[in-house]
């Protein structure tokens, strides 16, 4: 505990505790939050709550807790000896063991184990018992809590398994589906059922807890921890463009098909997430203020990287996008047609908001029902995939030009000679109008009538292409 806190203006906090009670967040604690400089958290869970109580985005930052490879050599390389077990034990639990259900579990676990419990053991001393045990059970204070991941990580990093309920935000830790060993909330045979498996090492292929799983989340987890928490050094300026540039370099995307969308921003994320196709991994945003500045360093980021690992296609997506009932029988046809073209188009554009008053028709084709057509520039990016040459343009976006008129994101790429875009007709996708812009602070109902329009006016330029194109072939033939 701190005797005095620094002044707010320069104070980050960092909360750590569980908002499914409400015990730790008094008036007083509240207000520390709000009166820092910025409020880091650990859990989406806790975003939701804390908005709630009037602490939200920009406010705060998601920095969920990680593991960290290499444990034992970063201990002693800040002066602790290697761990060493201590007194051996089939199972441990370590945390507060007042709680009633606690105290329930862990007598029926008695009933078949060589159980040690520890209430006021921290540091090196708790390392030491960690690695005494055959086996760490994780037993929820509250039986809605949220995953006790300070406990699961430091465990994971020492390399001994655990056995743990499972937890009210499990979505948000479906790295560690193979790494823990999860049981239901109160299901204490399935806990002694658990435990002796991982005992005898007995588990079903399908349930087994390996350590190559428990080693690859935890690389997974402290890759993701770092780039976060680079993420909110990097917003509130702490780190500079050249920092958060080498901190990050090393971290790989998480797949080809993206979603761009801010964790803070807790309605849009849980919103995007009931509708998230099948493949699609959520990228969390790279924030800077202007929000603009931070959407543009966020598709610069992803360009560099895919480049990087040598991807020649990346499909980025936004969470505020709207997928039409046919998205999935329509999306194909679309892949198929971009597949047979390569090389031929720069940009897949999912919709476009706004037909600029130069834009140029270059080609219009069917295709299994579908109207494929070319332009020569666009303005959207709530959907799009990207070839090579654009991925190339993407990445070179000027982060020192400030300038919203002529350098946000769309318009670096609008500005692009020779550029070929394509759409289909009608557009593969729309834009959530019950959402409100995180960039501009505006509803995204403002854009409707926009989109409307633009695709009315393609397909008016689509009909007078073929019409052209149409009197050109007859003109042709008569001579």
């Amino acid at each position: 505990m701190f005797a005095c806190l620094p002044p707010g203006e320069k104070r980050i906090a960092f909360q750590m505790e569980q908002s499914v009670s409400s015990r730790w967040f008094t008036p007083g604690y509240i207000q520390t939050l709000e009166n820092s400089l910025a409020v880091l958290d650990y859990a989406p869970a806790n975003l939701r709550y804390l908005q709630t109580q009037g602490i939200t985005y920009p406010h705060t930052y998601l920095v969920p807790i990680g593991g960290m490879t290499h444990y034992a050599q970063h201990l002693s390389a800040h002066g602790e000896p290697t761990p060493e077990p201590d007194t051996p034990c089939d199972v441990l639990f370590y945390g507060d063991v007042n709680a009633p259900r606690r105290q329930s579990m862990l007598k029926e676990l008695r009933k078949h184990f060589k159980v040690r419990t520890e209430g006021d053991l921290f540091g090196a001393a708790l390392r030491r018992a960690v690695l005494s045990a055959k086996v760490v059970v994780n037993i929820h204070y509250y039986e809605g809590s949220l995953l006790e991941s300070t406990r699961i990580f430091e465990c994971l990093s020492l390399g001994v398994p655990l056995v743990s309920e499972a937890s009210a935000d499990m979505a948000d830790h479906t790295g560690l589906q193979h790494a823990v060993q999860f049981v239901a909330v109160s299901d204490v045979p399935a806990m002694i059922t658990a435990v002796q498996r991982l005992l005898t090492q007995a588990q079903p292929p399908s349930e087994c807890v390996s350590k190559q799983a428990m080693t690859q989340a935890v690389s997974h987890s402290e890759q993701h921890f770092q780039f976060m928490l680079y993420r909110a050094l990097y917003a509130l300026r702490v780190l500079s463009h050249d920092e958060w540039q080498r901190l990050t370099e090393k971290i790989p995307l998480a797949g080809t098909k993206l979603a761009l969308s801010m964790p803070e921003t807790t309605q849009r994320r849980t919103a995007f997430e009931q509708v998230c196709p099948p493949g699609v991994k959520v990228f969390d945003g790279v924030r800077q203020h202007p929000g603009w500045v931070g959407c543009a360093l966020s598709y610069r980021y992803l360009a560099q990287h895919a480049l990087q690992a040598g991807l020649t296609r990346l499909e980025v997506m936004e969470d505020d996008v709207l997928f039409s009932p046919d998205y999935a029988t329509r999306r194909p046809v679309v892949d198929d047609w971009l597949d047979q073209h390569e090389g031929q188009w720069h940009v897949f554009a999912g919709l476009i908001a706004q037909i600029h008053p130069d834009t140029q028709v270059l080609a219009v084709e069917e295709h299994q029902g579908l109207t494929f057509v070319t332009l020569d520039r666009m303005t959207s990016m709530v959907h799009n995939i990207y070839a090579k040459p654009t991925l190339q343009v993407l990445a070179t976006w000027d982060h020192a030009n400030t300038n919203a008129n002529d350098n946000t994101i769309d318009r670096h790429l609008q500005l692009q000679p020779g550029l070929r875009v394509v759409v289909v007709l009608p557009f593969l996708v729309g834009h959530r109008d019950d959402m409100d812009s995180s960039l501009w602070g505006i509803n995204n109902a403002h854009y409707n009538s926009m989109i409307v329009q633009s695709e009315a006016d393609l397909q008016q330029a689509a009909t007078q292409y073929r019409l052209k194109q149409t009197a050109k072939l007859v003109a042709t033939e008569l001579l």
